[in-house]
């Protein structure tokens, strides 16, 4: 009876074994694997600790390493040495946009488990190192964020510890700001979650958009109220962030003007006839003739002055009688345009002319012909227009912004197509007084002088002018970003950090743009992917920054 009985008590005591709490005997008897219940499975290696605020945040994954696709986050939170229980804790993943990639986000809620303990799934949607951040939210208001870089393929490991400040109980308590450089999220609690293609949606937790189903982004308080923003040194490198400082500079302004060559009005000359008569030889028979001063234009047949010219000898052979008669009649001679020596050579020869030479008062150049030969000119015609080439204006447009620098005196280097590499010198003699209102532009009159006449009036010619400013603020030219009646700068505030700075532009100058106010000597602005910058501190600040 008792070797029937003996299996018997044997099974019992198995049992009694197993419900004492014997773990390892009764995963051998579930077949499951050793190392404790699914709890302690999870722990299995004490995870990483680092500070969040006022909180520790141990953080680690179920599996040896990160993975592309699902993962479970476990993360252990204390406040003082007490575990943190019943808190909102949030993971989101980011990844920065890598050319034609855009940027990823992938965001999960850890559920509290155990008291201190929470624990959800987060999937990263291709391999890669990612930006993890965890945000906590205590039940009595204290909240704080932490950064970490996360990389597939490897165990999660905390790279920079987060020194991220209390936010305090309430959403306006004290803001904190991210340690420089990890990719933190500063100013404090997350104020709300938008999509970078939609900006009106606003939600209060992480989640897709409900217009286009993006991956919510987190905005912070202290973006909202300030834009700034921070990147890290792997996004700055990926969007190509490039800063310079502000300097104080002897600066210069160079200004091209347009510009054409025509005659100095003062050097020209019209031979415009007094009195009626008729063309005999024509000597300035050609457009663009050049003549000297002195020299015959052409001979003329008039009644008018060949009555003139008999009244003179009669005066002259009337003795003292005929003295007034002469007199007068040398007068009104000089004022037909008969020089001094024609009218004493008729007076040696003692017998009138009945063509009368008429010779040019300047030299230059036949610019206007209005005779033939034998042609009859009335009294008042202008006969021939003479102009001297030894002195040529040039007529530039300077725009609206240009024209302050430049004053009468001004030097300008004149330069034409048709003679590569010469220049000549010349000074600004005249500014118009009025503006264009169709261009924009006002008239400058250049003065040029021509000795060997290779400057010709209708050529295009490039006026450069360079006027020193003195010792200036500038900034890099790229660095100032005009949204509407406002310019804007942003400041690297250092460890990523970057500030959106109100500035007021002087003159734009080869050497950058005049910084008149809002920013000081050596300060960093950023020069390159400034507008990268611009866009996502637009989305996340309040419309009044900008």
């Amino acid at each position: 009876m008792m070797r029937r009985r003996l299996p018997l008590l044997l099974a019992i005591v198995l049992i009694l074994i197993v419900l004492l709490g014997h773990g390892p005997i009764l995963r051998w008897f579930l077949l499951a694997p050793p190392g404790g219940n699914a709890r302690s499975q999870d722990h299995a290696h004490a995870p990483p600790a680092m500070s969040a605020g006022p909180f520790m945040l141990g953080l680690t994954t179920a599996a040896d390493q990160l993975q592309p696709g699902d993962n479970r986050l476990l993360a252990t939170i204390t406040e003082q040495g007490h575990v943190l229980a019943d808190a909102q804790v949030t993971a989101q993943a980011s990844m920065p946009a890598m050319g034609a990639m855009p940027e990823m986000r992938s965001s999960a809620s850890l559920a509290p488990g155990e008291p201190g303990e929470y624990a959800g799934t987060l999937n990263l949607a291709m391999p890669g190192t990612w930006t993890l951040h965890i945000e906590i939210r205590s039940a009595d208001g204290q909240s704080a964020d932490a950064t970490l870089e996360a990389a597939t393929g490897a165990a999660l490991v905390v790279t920079a510890s987060a020194d991220n400040a209390d936010k305090g109980p309430s959403a306006a308590g004290t803001a904190g700001a991210g340690k420089a450089g990890n990719g933190g999220k500063p100013g404090g609690a997350i104020a709300y979650y938008t999509c970078s293609m939609h900006p009106s949606v606003h939600a209060d937790a992480p989640g897709s958009c409900p217009i286009c189903g993006m991956t919510l982004t987190p905005v912070t308080s202290q973006e909202v109220h300030s834009g700034t923003i921070v990147a890290d040194a792997q996004r700055q490198q990926l969007i190509g962030v490039m800063t310079a400082p502000a300097r104080r500079l002897q600066t210069a302004l160079d200004i091209r003007a347009a510009g054409e060559v025509t005659y100095a009005e003062p050097r020209l000359h019209d031979l415009t006839l007094r009195f009626p008569g008729w063309i005999g030889e024509l000597d300035a028979n050609a457009l663009g003739m050049e003549v000297t001063a002195g020299q015959r234009l052409f001979t003329l047949y008039s009644p008018d002055l060949l009555t003139a010219e008999n009244e003179l000898l009669q005066g002259r052979d009337s003795g003292t009688d005929g003295a007034p008669l002469q007199s007068a009649t040398r007068a009104r001679l000089a004022l037909w345009g008969m020089t001094p020596a024609q009218i004493a050579e008729l007076e040696r020869r003692g017998t009138a002319q009945s063509y009368v030479p008429i010779l040019a008062p300047v030299s230059g150049a036949v610019i206007a012909k209005a005779v033939v030969a034998g042609g009859a000119v009335a009294a008042g015609t202008t006969v021939l227009r003479i102009a001297d080439l030894s002195e040529v204006w040039i007529e530039a447009s300077l725009y609206e912004y240009e024209q302050a620098p430049v004053t009468v005196g001004t030097p300008v280097t004149i330069t034409v197509d048709a003679y590569p590499g010469v220049r000549w010198s010349g000074t600004v003699g005249f500014i118009d007084p009025t503006l264009d209102d169709q261009t924009r532009t006002t008239r400058a009159r250049i003065i040029i002088a021509n000795e060997d006449h290779r400057l010709k009036p209708g050529m295009y010619a490039t006026a450069q002018v360079h006027v020193s400013l003195g010792e200036r603020l500038v900034v890099p030219e790229d660095a100032v970003i005009h949204a509407g009646a406002t310019a804007l700068v942003f400041i690297d505030l250092g460890g990523g950090t970057f500030k959106p700075q109100h500035v007021t532009t002087g003159i734009a100058t080869a050497d950058g743009i005049e910084i008149l106010s809002g920013v000081a000597p050596g300060d960093l602005v950023v020069t390159r992917a400034t507008f990268l910058l611009a866009a996502e501190s637009r989305l996340k600040s309040a419309a009044a920054s900008w």
